[in-house]
């Protein structure tokens, strides 16, 4: 399946055969429905709209807002081969391991090598 091109879209042949679609599926399973088809409660309402409340940001620099555990996570999503016996397996970094209470377990280090994060893959 795919779009059709400008030069299908032009071509009278292809516009035909569109058109005689369009007809057996009307013929088959009637005219579609229009807004005036459902009863008015039934339809999604316009939302409200409200001018921007700026009253719970978080005040302070950008190092004072702590970010959640996974945000700016570079490893989650990643492929990554892992040895798996004598081979090595390819496999994907799905998310953070966490503990009974859902906390992450490990904690972030700029060094790699003293990183502790532990990561479900």
């Amino acid at each position: 399946m795919r779009p059709l091109i400008l030069k299908e879209l032009a071509d009278p042949g292809h516009t035909k055969m569109r058109e005689t679609f369009d007809s057996h599926i009307t013929d088959r399973l009637g005219a579609g429905s229009t807004e005036r088809d459902f009863d008015p409660s039934d339809l999604t309402p316009d939302c409200v709209y409200y001018e921007d409340d700026h009253s719970s940001i978080q005040e302070g620099s950008p190092d004072e807002i702590l970010p959640t555990p996974e945000g700016g996570d570079n490893y989650v999503n990643v492929e990554i081969m892992l040895p798996r016996g004598n081979e090595m397996a390819m496999g994907r970094v799905t998310k953070r391991a966490r503990d009974s209470d859902g906390n992450p377990l490990g904690t972030v280090h700029d060094n790699p090598i003293l990183d502790t994060r532990q990561y479900i893959v």
